[in-house]
């Protein structure tokens, strides 16, 4: 056995570590065996291994959010990623470029090659290869631009469903490769990622703005014609 588990938060260390990697604590115990099944008198692990996104929760919450779920999406996805590469991140920076002219582009780049390289250690094939993923997100700001000039509502309405949908491709097809690469590195003890805190005041915090935002064009849009 190589690694062990903390009994505090579940998540995995080396079987040589005298201290959790992310609590500190001292306690450990066995992982259960590749079936899933637990173990009599120990504790079943679900946050060390609580990795998996569905791609329809993604596809959900993005259409919600108008696509800005892809902030929430690189922030936890970089943050799982770290404990696999090996070096530092910073996941709230890095979420952040996506708002950075072209170099938001390189670490897009950057995050998805990470996932390929990962991917290919199992054998799995990336469904969002860099290359890919950048095209989408260069015809995402590029519809950005032109859409910011355009006056005719059904022009607008397309240009933000084609927006849409290409953010969410991004998204979904990447997550599956992760979800194959998770499942292959941990089996069955791998888990579905809860709708946490976090996650739940991100995407309260989105809706409300948007609603607000809403509510300010029909506010202008009554006082422009009045």
């Amino acid at each position: 056995m190589d690694e062990k588990v903390c009994a505090a938060c579940g998540r995995t260390n080396p079987v040589d570590a005298n201290f959790c990697s992310q609590c500190r604590s001292e306690k450990f115990v066995q992982p259960p065996p590749e079936s899933g099944e637990p173990v009599p008198g120990q504790p079943q692990i679900t946050e060390g291994h609580a990795l998996l996104i569905s791609a329809l929760r993604v596809i959900l919450f993005s259409g919600l959010t108008s696509g800005v779920y892809v902030l929430y999406w690189l922030y936890r996805t970089w943050k799982q990623l770290q404990s696999e590469t090996g070096e530092t991140h910073y996941p709230f920076w890095h979420a952040a470029t996506f708002f950075v002219p072209v170099y938001g582009l390189f670490r897009m780049h950057r995050h998805l090659s990470v996932i390929q390289e990962l991917a290919g250690r199992k054998g799995i094939e990336s469904l969002m290869p860099p290359g890919l993923g950048v095209t989408l997100m260069a015809l995402f700001w590029l519809i950005i631009i032109v859409g910011g000039n355009q006056v005719d509502i059904w022009n607008v309405i397309v240009l933000v469903i084609v927006r849409l949908a290409l953010v969410t491709t991004l998204m979904a097809r990447a997550q599956m490769t992760l979800n194959a690469y998770w499942s292959a590195l941990h089996g069955n003890r791998a888990a579905r990622f809860p709708l946490w805190l976090g996650e739940a005041r991100f995407l309260i915090a989105v809706l409300a703005i948007q609603l607000v935002l809403q509510l300010l064009l029909v506010r202008a849009a009554i006082a422009a014609t009045a």
